[in-house]
């Protein structure tokens, strides 16, 4: 089965004007959106052609990559603290807590900051860095109310609105293709408790991993982007961005001061199965391919 699609490309932005057309960028997410829906079912489609829907993907990052610089230009020196604006993307449980540091990873890839947010929180007992419970003068148990993810969670984007839109159609995508490939992927059988992992355990701990290599995958391809680039469009769009980024830092640093870092679990044996997916993941940008040296001719 073949999916027919057009490849959109978007006409030039005009920068040089105070304002940028929103029908422009209606259209440009429109038709980014149809891709990535038309990718992901592609994805599960047996007859799907080979790397069609990667096709798909790359065409609609670039789309939206070009709108967000060339935005961002044309809004140089002109923004302010009040355009910071904020998205809310519920996650759902289970495996909350490490699908919202997926989450939160990719926006921030984007230049937005992120704070994450569970749904519930239970009462639990106090413990000092060994573990050990923490008890009062009394020798009774301290408790303390902690944040549960059990119930789903969700992550508070705080960034500019074209910032906001690349980043969740990323997420989004990546999501889907994480579930699709994890349930390919069953719990190994442990021969010295006579029974198979834990379902729930082995799957976090290869969402887990994934999330470390889109992680990993990012930075790489944001360092390939800058040596890529000749220095001044480098530098000069770096710049623009570095401004873009501080303002909404600004923004979040006076609504959030006083955060804690989430500490996700470490136990599960899918690790090295959910790195190797999460390297293998289509971002929707192409890896740069460093070109071989021309061969040097005889004297």
């Amino acid at each position: 089965m073949t999916h027919n699609w057009t490849d959109p490309r978007p006409s030039t932005l005009d920068t040089a004007g105070d304002e940028l057309d929103p029908q422009k960028k209606d259209q440009v997410l429109a038709k980014a959106r149809d891709l990535f829906w038309k990718a992901s079912l592609i994805d599960n489609d047996p007859n799907g052609q080979p790397g069609e829907a990667e096709a798909m993907r790359a065409t609609a990052m670039k789309m939206l990559t070009k709108y967000r610089i060339d935005v961002a230009l044309a809004q140089d020196g002109k923004l302010t603290t009040a355009e910071v604006t904020t998205r809310e993307v519920q996650i759902k449980a289970p495996y909350a807590d490490v699908l919202a540091n997926l989450c939160g990873t990719v926006f921030e890839h984007f230049g937005c900051e992120v704070v994450l947010r569970a749904n519930n929180r239970v009462k639990r007992r106090k413990r000092d860095e060994r573990g050990r419970p923490i008890k009062d003068e009394h020798k009774r148990p301290e408790y303390e109310w902690v944040s549960s993810y059990g119930k789903g969670g969700r992550v508070v984007a705080y960034g500019f609105a074209e910032d906001l839109e690349l980043a969740e159609l990323l997420y989004t995508s990546l999501l889907m293709q994480a579930l699709t490939e994890m349930v390919k992927h069953q719990p190994p059988y442990l021969p010295d408790k006579g029974r198979y992992e834990d379902t729930g355990t082995y799957r976090s701990s290869w969402l887990r991993a994934f999330m470390y290599a889109i992680t990993d995958r990012l930075r790489q391809i944001r360092k390939d982007q800058r040596s890529d680039e000749p220095a001044s469009v480098s530098t000069g769009t770096d710049l623009v961005l570095v401004d873009r980024h501080q303002l909404v830092q600004q923004v979040f640093q006076q609504a959030h001061p006083n955060l804690k870092p989430i500490k996700l679990p470490t136990s599960g044996s899918g690790e090295a199965e959910g790195y190797e997916a999460g390297r293998r993941a289509d971002l929707g940008i192409r890896p740069r391919v460093d070109k071989p040296n021309r061969p040097q001719l005889p004297a």
